[in-house]
């Protein structure tokens, strides 16, 4: 096998590697997750409604992942709202350029989940040192780049609440090679 190949191969395995146990069918809803989700799909479906009547519906199973992001042991499932159609609207869940919503809901003490919601055009969870970490891609113009550059942010969980760098890094020397 070719050197490069193999290394494509090896870094996809290592990807898949740390995925996978993030990652959950939308058959393992949480029991205690269900009034939650009950209500946000209701939210959903009034907003759709309010538009001509229109009809909601929920593609490609709704529920994208789980991640215990808070590390209470209970999943935390993640809602993408490019999950949902409404017949009366192409771009009430879909969004445009800028992207669409995705829903982290985070279990919390009292037997419940808090809900938050970011603007973005993907998302993945990975593990990183048992960590789960939300990684989402962005509008260029969030990175003060270009529309269509890639823009991405790490998310993760401490204190309550998502965190991230929110940084730019620029090389601190420039260095080349005189030919």
């Amino acid at each position: 096998m070719q050197p490069m190949i193999k290394q494509k191969l090896i870094a996809t395995l290592v990807s898949l590697t740390i995925l996978i146990p993030a990652m959950a069918s939308a058959q393992e809803i949480p029991k205690r997750f269900q009034p939650t989700l009950d209500a946000f799909l209701e939210v959903a479906k009034s907003e759709c409604a309010a538009l001509d009547n229109g009809i909601f519906e929920v593609v490609d199973g709704g529920i994208q992942f789980y991640a215990d992001f808070n590390q209470d042991g209970i999943s935390d499932p993640i809602i993408d709202t490019r999950a949902f159609s409404c017949s009366s609207s192409a771009t009430l869940f879909v969004g445009g350029t800028g992207g669409h919503y995705i829903n982290a809901f985070v279990s919390d003490d009292d037997k419940s989940y808090k809900q938050f919601q970011f603007l973005a055009q993907d998302s993945a969870v990975i593990a990183l040192g048992g960590t789960a970490v939300l990684v989402l891609k962005h509008h260029g113009t969030s990175c003060n780049l270009q529309g269509l550059s890639p823009c991405f942010a790490a998310y993760s969980w401490a204190e309550g609440k998502f965190n991230t760098a929110n940084a730019i890094i620029h090389p601190q020397q420039q260095t080349g090679i005189d030919k």
